[in-house]
């Protein structure tokens, strides 16, 4: 289920670089939303497969929950958000430590300026000042 995410994202990539992805990205969003219904569907009947065949003891229980429950919520909870940064054109890509550097030397950083990261995990900076004097919201509220 996971090599699916990470194909449908580098075909992603793919439409951004040929210029194709703002004509398509809408229909590139339903395509994502198929994929949540049917990676949820999937998780499902899975599930359901293991139980009807297998007693109800709490250990085998709490090994598919483990094992196979969370992951897979993990795989549908990854193509709902691709699917809703699709439809909101929201996109966020973690900040490298090599793009870091480079943020310190252009804004001249020393012992002002600092990264933090919003409740999403997103970074931000704020520079040259030791209190924010704006706010935002994340875009992935």
């Amino acid at each position: 289920m996971h090599i699916e995410i990470e194909r449908f994202q580098f075909n992603i990539e793919g439409a951004r670089e040929n210029g194709k992805f703002l004509a398509t990205r809408l229909d590139i969003a339903d395509r994502a939303a198929k994929k949540v219904n049917e990676a949820t569907i999937q998780r499902k009947e899975t599930i359901d497969s293991y139980r009807a065949q297998r007693s109800d003891d709490e250990v085998e229980v709490q090994w598919l929950t483990e094992n196979f429950s969370q992951p897979a919520q993990a795989i549908v909870d990854e193509w709902e958000k691709i699917e809703k940064s699709l439809r909101m054109a929201t996109f966020y890509e973690p900040v490298s430590l090599g793009e870091m550097e480079g943020i310190v030397k252009a804004f001249n950083f020393s012992h002002t300026g600092h990264f933090y990261k919003c409740p999403n995990g997103h970074t931000f900076v704020i520079a040259d000042v030791s209190i924010s004097y704006s706010s935002g919201i994340c875009v992935e509220f």
